[in-house]
């Protein structure tokens, strides 16, 4: 996928892990946006080590993956944070 493609794709998987994580979160747009592209590609990672595939397009499966990745790296962002 392009760069464009990540970005989007993490903003949506960021947004959607920032709507699924409970707890106060004031992380912007921005930040969103990188912890989604971070989730989708820490979520490729894991899931390929798992045997489930990566983020290769744009797909429900895909989607999956990039926002479990998505809120391992929020829950770490909040870890760090606190």
């Amino acid at each position: 996928m392009g760069i464009l493609s990540w970005i989007v794709f993490g903003l949506i998987a960021g947004a959607l892990a920032k709507w699924i994580m409970p707890g106060r979160n004031p992380s912007g747009f921005v930040m969103t946006t990188i912890i989604g592209v971070l989730g989708a590609v820490v979520g490729g990672w894991i899931g390929s080590q798992l045997g489930f595939g990566s983020v290769e397009g744009f797909d429900l499966r895909s989607m999956g993956v990039a926002i479990v990745g998505a809120l391992v790296v929020l829950a770490i962002h909040q870890g760090i944070r606190r």
